[in-house]
């Protein structure tokens, strides 16, 4: 319990400096974006670079300029799923190869002439799931929400213990 304890006051004194953000070190780029104001306006844009005070896009080939205190919640847009989906659709092949394998009687098969057939069935299913869990995949985007720390603004960490 002392090594918990002591860890955990570790923890409190080194998280106040690391929170803190120096905006003066902050630069990003982000392909595609969505803010959401203040004001509950949502703007869409592209080639994002946000600065230390401020976040610079292009909306509809149009230079916008929006400073981080107006801003409520900042979405960029990440890698899309292509490869999770084609796993996932592989996956999904080989078990229903494994399956019409099993159940034409091929799997279950004694003779050596039939490794060659169920092979083919259970690749055939597993490439052609991949191949449409990788196109589906494709199109699907992933966002996520970043952190926006306005200069001044001071970050914490309140850590409490009930014992």
């Amino acid at each position: 319990m002392r090594h918990v304890s002591q860890s955990l006051i570790l923890l409190a004194v080194l998280a106040g400096p690391l929170a803190r953000a120096n905006p003066d070190q902050r630069s990003a780029t982000y392909e595609r974006l969505v803010l959401v104001t203040k004001e509950g306006k949502r703007v869409e844009g592209r080639q994002g670079t946000l600065g230390a005070a401020s976040l610079t896009f292009t909306v509809a080939g149009a230079p916008a300029t929006v400073p981080l205190g107006d801003i409520k919640t900042l979405y960029v847009a990440g890698e899309s799923l292509a490869g999770t989906m084609a796993l996932c659709g592989a996956g999904v092949g080989l078990v229903l190869g494994f399956t019409a394998a099993y159940d034409s009687g091929l799997l279950g098969s004694s003779s050596s002439s039939a490794l060659g057939p169920t092979l083919l069935l259970m690749g055939g299913l597993a490439g052609g799931g991949a191949l449409i869990g990788g196109v589906i995949g494709a199109s699907m985007i992933q966002w996520r929400v970043q952190p926006i720390v306005v200069p001044g603004q001071q970050a914490g960490v309140q850590l409490s213990l009930s014992m």
